[in-house]
């Protein structure tokens, strides 16, 4: 992520040192990255659902219900990750 962010200052190029930019952006692009990383995982596993045939419908051995179960348990580990991370990262000192 952190990568990320340092491409998308040196594209920017506002002038601004990195670690100030770093500091003052990061925390507001981990946020989008979370939100997206969650609806992406909430998107897949109700697709997976959606596309199943009606003769599909009942069979719980169809692939569909293992890719939306995935994704589900996806979606509530990165919840729990995410509250950790917001947990820890309150408790800190600030540096």
């Amino acid at each position: 992520m952190k990568a990320y962010l340092r491409c998308y200052h040196e594209k920017k190029a506002t002038g601004e040192d990195y670690d100030t930019f770093e500091k003052k952006n990061l925390p507001r692009f981990r946020r989008e990255v979370e939100a997206c990383l969650l609806l992406n995982n909430y998107y897949w596993g109700v697709w997976a659902l959606a596309v199943l045939r009606d003769k599909d419908v009942c069979d719980d051995k169809v692939f569909n219900y293992e890719f939306a179960i995935s994704r589900i348990k996806m979606y509530k580990m990165q919840i729990k990750l995410f509250q950790e991370l917001k947990s820890t990262e309150a408790s800190s000192p600030a540096i």
